[in-house]
């Protein structure tokens, strides 16, 4: 009986208390104390780089906020504090509200106390950590602020080498990290969304912010670096540098040495080695280098705007600029990897014009690396240039011998480029995709998530991302890749990333097979590439297609997209491996082995990627497929 009755006392005082506290208006004051709070630390939040405030004012501010919360309740109580009151009513002093208030201004005095000691030490953004492993850097873009000439590309062109500069510095000699620099494709979203700098040091985890500008003076330049606290937005250090006109190559060295000196200041002793790449006195070639830089990234916009013809003649123009820097200085590496490249993007205009890869152009592309390497032996950029060319021509190859020559120093090349570049993130990804296309899944899937933890942010991230989900499929992680695919779909909303969720429906469990789902991938796959593309790529997107009817019980239909993409093959792009997957799953192994036969005949280098192809999972431990992989061993 007792246990029955006895919640009704107590629910009598929580209604007594609750209209206690509504009639002393504790509630409402608690509202209007936290509304006001809010309002005043986001204003002095918003105010404080405008204003020039303390860095410390907000912080200030939003401990005083917190800490008054228990005194504001406790007059509240006591002197039924209403915050639509001209003023507090006082009620006879009495010994318990002396005892209340008393009590809460300790409780006030010790918050504050607890609350400044605990954000003092974990202040992470805002100090810099005795250990430097752990520091992080980003590099805004410069403002150029010339007003005779366009001083937009030089300032582009200098806030990249300045990245690559610093990066380059923060590493002794025995390969130690002591900063990390962000890429610039990590910092240029922020920057242009208009991000504040609190948020983006947030986002990027970064505890230093180096800014500047570059405007035009008489007879040169002026260049202005700033060390700053991105929390605060309080500026910790700058310099200024006057840079002649005659002098304008050596603004890469002004801007590295102006920035070092800040760290230095600020970081003490940390860095103790200078690590530039060599530069050029010849001010015309730099100027052309900027040129040609402008040029090939306007080339890769006219390639996705769909715009073929603007993107060969940038394509053009970047190699006759970067040729005319050469000229002016033969000695300078930089114009001639940059040339190099080049071979790169030419075979990405033949792919959106519906061309086969061509060996000819990355051969160019080789010659050019060779030179480069023939002046400066280490230069790192040459090296990675080399070897992804070389990884290249292996996949172009059908000779045994000269596939497996290209491979091996492709992959020397590459791992040497790792060591020696302070930005290797990119190196690291082709190493990655080399050591797949041998077959080597698990070195491959391990760089590649160094690859992606070397800096998130990197140009390339989409396509680590990518790979990460590639080389989990293929090593038969089905749940990995599918975390790695969701999430680059959610980060990088590509076309490539339709293509992971096609095949993980086509080749996978995971989840139910949806014909509709999947023809509405295909659409807006190829919706995202240029219709000369199409022919190379609907061939084995309409396979997949096949899979999934054929996972959804539907053979018919199955078989009858099968022929339809055979039909229009063109032989590059992996219809046959595609096609041989879907004959799986209809039963019909003897026809997927026939296809697997003719693939390895076309090429041999398969060899090596077939045993973990997610198409082929159902011949894995077939004696007829493993004979089929012996004899093109052998």
């Amino acid at each position: 009986m007792r246990d029955a009755q006895g919640p009704e006392p107590d629910a009598g005082v929580v209604r007594r208390l609750m209209a206690e506290l509504r009639r002393r208006r504790v509630v409402r004051t608690l509202f209007w104390y936290v509304g006001v709070s809010v309002a005043v630390v986001e204003g002095a939040e918003a105010f404080t780089q405008p204003l020039g405030l303390p860095g410390g004012a907000v912080r200030v501010l939003a401990i005083l906020a917190v800490a008054g919360l228990p005194l504001m309740l406790a007059l509240a109580w006591a002197y039924e504090l209403s915050p639509d009151a001209a003023a507090s009513v006082p009620m006879p002093t009495s010994t318990g509200r002396q005892v209340l208030v008393s009590v809460a201004v300790m409780i006030s005095v010790a918050t504050v106390a607890v609350l400044w000691s605990w954000t003092s030490s974990g202040r992470t953004p805002s100090s810099v950590p005795a250990d430097a492993s752990t520091m992080r850097l980003a590099v805004l873009p410069l403002d150029a602020r010339g007003t005779a000439g366009d001083l937009g590309p030089l300032a582009d062109y200098l806030h990249g080498r300045l990245i690559e500069g610093l990066s380059a510095v923060s590493r002794t000699a025995d390969r130690e990290d002591h900063l990390r620099v962000i890429s610039r494709a990590g910092v240029l979203p922020f920057v242009e969304a208009r991000v504040r700098l609190d948020s983006l040091a947030r986002a990027l985890d970064v505890g230093l912010i180096v800014g500047g500008s570059i405007e035009s003076s008489t007879g040169g330049y002026r260049v202005h670096v700033e060390l700053i606290d991105p929390m605060s937005g309080e500026v910790l250090g700058d310099t200024t540098r006057i840079v002649a006109v005659d002098e304008e190559a050596g603004l890469v060295d002004e801007l590295s040495d102006a920035a070092l000196q800040l760290l230095r200041r600020q970081i003490g002793s940390l860095i103790e080695e200078r690590q530039r790449r060599s530069g050029t006195q010849s001010r015309e070639a730099f100027r052309l280098v900027v040129e040609g830089e402008r040029a090939s990234a306007e080339s890769f916009r006219a390639l996705r705007a769909r715009n073929l013809e603007g993107a060969r003649n940038a394509l053009e123009f970047a190699d006759s600029v970067y040729a005319r820097a050469e000229a002016l200085d033969p000695r300078w590496v930089e114009p001639i990897a940059r040339r190099g490249w080049l071979a790169d993007h030419w075979a990405r205009l033949e792919a959106a014009e519906g061309r086969p890869r061509s060996r000819a152009v990355y051969e160019s592309g080789l010659a050019h690396a060779e030179r480069a390497l023939s002046l400066r032996a280490g230069d790192y950029t040459a090296l990675q240039l080399r070897g992804f060319i070389r990884s290249v021509l292996a996949d172009l190859t059908s000779d045994p011998d000269s596939l497996a020559r290209l491979r091996t120093n492709a992959e020397a090349d590459l791992r040497a480029a790792v060591r020696l570049n302070p930005l290797p993130a990119t190196a690291l990804r082709r190493l990655s995709e080399l050591l797949a296309g041998e077959g080597r899944l698990e070195e491959a899937l391990e760089i590649g998530e160094r690859s992606y933890l070397e800096d998130p942010y990197q140009e390339t991230t989409p396509q680590s991302v990518f790979r990460l989900f590639e080389y989990s499929l293929r090593l038969g992680r089905d749940s990995t890749s599918a975390r790695w695919c969701g999430q680059g779909a959610t980060i990088f909303p590509t076309a490539m990333f339709e293509d992971c969720r096609l095949s993980l429906m086509a080749w996978t469990d995971l989840q139910p097979p949806s014909p509709d789902s999947a023809w509405a991938s295909v659409a807006r796959e190829l919706d995202a590439y240029p219709q000369p593309l199409h022919r190379r790529l609907e061939p084995r997107l309409l396979g997949m297609v096949a899979a999934v009817l054929a996972r959804a019980g539907r053979p018919d239909s199955a078989r009858a997209v099968v022929v339809r993409a055979e039909a229009t093959d063109p032989a590059t792009s992996g219809m046959a491996l595609t096609a041989a997957g879907v004959h799986l799953l209809l039963g019909d192994t003897a026809a997927a082995l026939t296809r697997v036969e003719s693939l390895l005949d076309a090429n041999p280098s398969m060899r090596d990627v077939l045993p973990g192809a997610p198409e082929l999972r159902g011949l894995r431990g077939n004696p007829s497929f493993l004979a089929l992989l012996g004899e093109r061993n052998r």
